[in-house]
């Protein structure tokens, strides 16, 4: 099954129109597009339908990212699991992570999906999800999808990982910036995505 089912392109296009020229720090019709490198509508089954938001700045607010963010959480929530233990074990945390059975993942992902670990290191519990051949973003082949957080604390990072000969500079032209206000002070910041050239990926951090 095709990710295409989850999202049809004629939904997603009246989503576009109903959705333009809503006020925001750019344009809203500037930070999303539905148009490959050589300006040529995105194939259906591209994986723009999951991770767009993180081209808004890595926030992608607004109803023209709704559905996008919907299949993005979907694609993580069915994936891992999460148990609150009665004790807290020898590492003393609290909460058991795991992967869910294939059997549970949403429907229409599955197949997207060559391979699923979780790992751990002193900052971020990860699931590193590796994609399988011929899935793409904007049309670029991509690897890996690492999703990283601090299981008792806040923060943590949302990375694609390209593979070795994608395109990255078509891919990363569409990621914009969005002034936004710290939840602590109010105050204004610049949030846009990273790029690490050596390494093929681009991460957003929250």
């Amino acid at each position: 099954m095709m990710i295409s089912k989850i999202l049809p392109s004629v939904a997603f296009t009246a989503l576009l129109v109903l959705s333009m020229g809503q006020a925001s720090a750019a344009p809203q019709s500037e930070l999303i597009s539905l148009k490959g490198k050589n300006d040529q509508d995105l194939p259906m089954g591209d994986m723009f339908i999951m991770f767009a938001w993180m081209e808004d700045g890595c926030i992608g607010d607004g109803p023209i990212y709704s559905s996008i963010n919907e299949n993005h959480n979907k694609f993580i929530s069915k994936t891992m699991k999460m148990k609150t233990l009665a004790e807290p074990n020898e590492n003393d945390e609290i909460y058991e992570f795991s992967i869910a059975p294939r059997s549970q993942w949403a429907p229409g992902y599955s197949p997207l999906m060559k391979d699923v670990s979780i790992q751990t290191s002193n900052e971020y519990t990860e699931y590193h999800i590796k994609f399988a051949n011929g899935v793409k973003y904007r049309e670029q082949p991509i690897a890996e999808y690492h999703y990283k957080f601090r299981p008792e604390s806040e923060g943590g990072e949302y990375v694609l990982k390209f593979a070795k000969n994608a395109d990255m500079q078509s891919v990363w032209k569409h990621f914009k910036t969005r002034q936004t206000s710290d939840y602590m002070d109010d105050s204004l910041y610049d949030s846009k995505a990273r790029f690490d050239r050596n390494n093929n990926t681009i991460t957003c951090v929250y």
